[in-house]
This record gives structure tokens, C-alpha cells and sequence, in this order.
């Protein structure tokens, strides 16, 4: 008889375990998570010693090269301690790739596990937040519990928003291959409806996009089977849900009002060679209206952002990129922006300015041995889960906190390392 996964107290059997409790946990908890990878680490060394991996798995690499560039960029930063701590949020970068750079291919069946854990996790988080927003709601009648940070809690919306848009490209995916949550067709379908209804009321912008990126990515996959009914499906109903839930959300109504009157304000160096430097610093009001909300102060960070590129070519060094915007922000009189001391809000634009052009093309390499690792394997949802990166990359300064770092390099090591489409491609025998 066959032992089940939970049954199996071999090393290799327990860090099996520990990688679906990591997918699990991470869209519930940031505390929790530290002391369960630790002791995964532990178990896959320990497994390690049992067999020989058999693959290459040379994408890995990149990823420990971003993070040896943090390394390097400790000669040149300010401040030591600030650049340690940054060090160690970014661990990820360089535990991950070695942990399974020593394990064997991950089989059919623990991809599943995991992709399940992580569906389960998100669905978990979503109960939570809900009864935690009504609970508060009974207290202070505030419809704003159910929007935005507050329905995100203790996460930034972006970064839970991408954790459900993923968790929804695997849900579809599994009912691409005819695989149910509970074996039951409307219960699955319910599960999609709510990821995206909850994506709605998040409010992220960035959000917005991953869901609708996943949509399209659901109807081309529906479309290659040749089933169109169910790839507009996708595409009508689920864009559908996702306006009307936006519709329904006064909240979410204001924030795409505020990007719209963001993206059409000139920019700050128009303003500044039309109205020439004294005149321009006597539009501080102006500039301080500009800069009020996310998206004209993502505007002005990327202005900021690529002044310091200019100036410092090689970068400024590990957990400098923050405090050489601030002084650019004051020149610009950005006082929203100073205030919440925003970063770059661009993954490229941050990594760039701690560490040059090198930054950027270290980063760019990650996506180059990404996408080629899915394309070349026909890896559907890893292939999926690089643009959701992208997309987020884009508007947020992604890898700069532990909830971005874990979630990037679990999944990319975790794709990289699955046997995929190398034996069958029916769900129904992993189970």
C-alpha cells in the first residue's frame, strides 16, 4: 500500500510536507512564515544527502546573482545596518535557489500539493478577511472596512491582490484539465467569482491588471482547445464581475478617478523648463496637488528615479535607492511623496539605482531564464506567473519586502524545479 504524503516522516517526505505548508501559509501569515522555511531549509539539506538531483536547473542562478549584487553593493552603501536588514528580507533570493539547486525534480503529484495549498491558503485568507471586516463593521457601521487596506489587513493590496490573481489562473487552469475543488463543477466556478470579486474591492490598480491579464491568459488557453464559449466565458463574466464589483465600490471609483487626473497633469520637467527655476519654485502648491495620491506619486518617483540613474550610472548602492529619492523629492518639492518616503515603484527603476545598469539586466536575466524555462517546457501557469510579475514590477517597487521576496522566489524555484509535461498531462492521474 502506498503511503500518503502525510504519512511519509522520510527527510525527503517532510520537506515535501514543509513546501506545501509554505505555499499554504503564504497568503495568510508574514509572521509565521520565517521559522517554517527555516526548518524546510533544514529538512532539505538533511534530504539532500539521500539523493543526487538530476536536472539542470541553471535558471536558478539568476536569482542568486541579484542577490550577490546586494552583496557587492554593501561597499558602497551609507548606512551598514539598513543595508543588512535589507539583506536579510531579501534572504530569499539566495535560500530558496540552493535548497532546491540540491533536491531531485519536484514529481507531478507534490506540484499539485503545492498548487492546491496555495488555492486553499488564498480561500482561507478570504473567509478571514471578510468576517474580520464585518466584525469590524459591526462597530463602526464604515463600509471602508470592505475596500482597500483595510479588507487587506495586515497585507498591501497589491501584493494579496497578485497572490489571488495567481490563485485564479490555477484555478482555471484546473478546470482546463477537468479538475474540481471538491470535485464539484459550480462550487470550482464559485471559487474563480469570488477571487475576482475579491481582487475587485482590494482596489489595486496593479491588481486590477494581474486579474485581467489572467483572464486573457484563461480564454487563449480555452481558445488553443478550440472551445470558444468557454474562453468568452472567461473573458465577458469574468470581466464582467470585475467592473461590477468596481462599479459597487465607491472606493475603487476614487482611486481610478485620482489615476486618471494623475496620468493627464504634466509632468514635472515640463512644468519646470516652462516656467524656468524661480518661477517653478514658486508652484510649490501646484506640485504639492500633483503629488497628492498613489499614482501621481508613482509618477514623480519614476521622474525622481531616473534623475538619479542619470547622475549615478553604477548605482547608489544596497537600501540607498530610498534616501537619494527623498533628496531629489525636496528638489521637486514633492512634499506627498517625502511624507510617505516612497521608494521607486518600479522594481527595475529601484534595482537600477541601487545597483547601475548591472542591476537592471540582472533583474532582466531572471525574466529571460523564466520565460524560456516555461516556454521551452510549455509550462502554462509558469509562463502566467512571470507576466503577473512583470505586470507588478511595473507600479511597485515588488522585492523590496518579504511578502514580494517569498512569494517571487518560492514560485520561480518552485516552477523551475517541476517535472511538468514529462509525463501525463491528465490531472487525474497526480491524484
Amino acid at each position: 500500500m502506498n503511503k500518503k504524503w502525510w504519512q511519509d516522516l522520510s527527510p525527503i517526505g517532510i520537506f515535501n510536507s514543509l513546501t506545501v505548508l509554505i505555499a499554504f501559509l503564504l497568503p495568510i501569515t508574514k509572521k509565521g512564515l520565517p521559522m517554517v522555511i527555516a526548518f524546510w531549509a533544514l529538512m532539505g539539506i538533511w534530504s539532500s544527502w539521500h539523493h543526487r538531483p538530476k536536472v539542470s536547473k541553471r535558471s536558478l542562478l539568476s536569482l542568486i546573482v541579484f542577490y550577490v549584487l546586494h552583496l557587492f553593493g554593501l561597499f558602497q552603501a551609507s548606512n551598514i545596518k539598513t543595508a543588512l536588514f535589507h539583506l536579510e528580507v531579501k534572504a530569499s533570493f539566495l535560500l530558496f535557489p540552493v535548497i532546491w539547486l540540491l533536491q531531485a525534480e519536484i514529481e507531478n503529484k507534490q506540484r499539485f500539493r503545492v498548487m492546491m495549498a496555495f488555492v486553499y491558503g488564498c480561500l482561507f485568507y478570504f473567509f478571514y478577511s471578510f468576517a474580520k471586516a464585518f466584525w469590524r463593521f459591526q462597530e463602526t457601521a464604515v463600509p471602508d472596512v470592505f475596500f482597500y487596506n483595510e479588507l487587506a489587513d495586515y497585507f498591501h493590496p497589491t501584493y494579496i491582490a497578485t497572490y489571488f490573481a495567481l490563485g485564479f489562473l490555477m484555478l482555471g487552469w484546473l478546470a482546463y484539465k477537468q479538475v474540481h475543488i471538491l470535485g464539484k463543477r459550480w462550487v470550482h466556478h464559485l471559487m474563480e467569482a469570488l477571487f475576482l470579486v475579491f481582487i475587485g474591492l482590494l482596489s489595486s490598480k496593479a491588481g486590477y491588471l494581474c486579474a485581467l491579464m489572467s483572464l486573457g491568459f484563461l480564454a487563449i488557453l480555452w481558445l488553443k482547445r478550440k472551445r470558444l464559449g468557454v474562453a468568452l466565458t472567461y473573458a465577458i463574466m469574468g470581466t464582467f464581475i470585475m467592473a461590477s464589483t468596481i462599479m459597487a465600490s465607491p472606493k475603487s471609483q476614487s482611486r481610478i478617478k485620482e489615476m486618471t487626473n494623475s496620468v493627464q497633469a504634466p509632468p514635472t520637467n515640463d512644468i519646470r523648463e516652462e516656467l524656468g527655476e524661480s518661477a517653478y519654485s514658486d508652484q510649490a502648491e501646484t506640485l504639492e496637488s500633483r503629488g497628492k495620491g498613489s499614482t501621481a506619486g508613482r509618477i514623480i518617483a519614476w521622474e525622481a528615479a531616473l534623475v538619479i540613474i542619470a547622475q549615478h550610472p553604477f548605482g547608489v548602492g544596497t537600501a540607498d535607492a530610498t534616501n537619494a529619492l527623498k533628496v531629489e523629492y525636496e528638489k521637486m518639492g514633492a512634499s506627498y511623496n517625502l511624507e510617505h518616503e516612497l521608494n521607486a515603484h518600479n522594481q527595475f527603476l529601484q534595482s537600477t539605482l541601487e545597483f547601475g545598469y548591472l542591476g537592471f539586466l540582472s533583474l532582466a536575466m531572471i525574466f529571460v531564464f523564466g520565460i524560456r524555462s516555461a516556454l521551452r517546457r510549455n509550462d502554462f501557469i509558469f509562463l502566467a506567473f512571470m507576466f503577473l510579475l512583470f505586470i507588478n514590477m511595473l507600479f511597485e517597487s515588488f522585492w523590496e519586502v518579504q511578502s514580494g521576496v517569498v512569494f517571487v522566489s518560492f514560485f520561480f524555484c518552485f516552477f523551475v524545479c517541476s517535472e511538468y509535461q514529462k509525463t501525463t498531462k491528465k490531472i487525474g492521474a497526480w491524484t
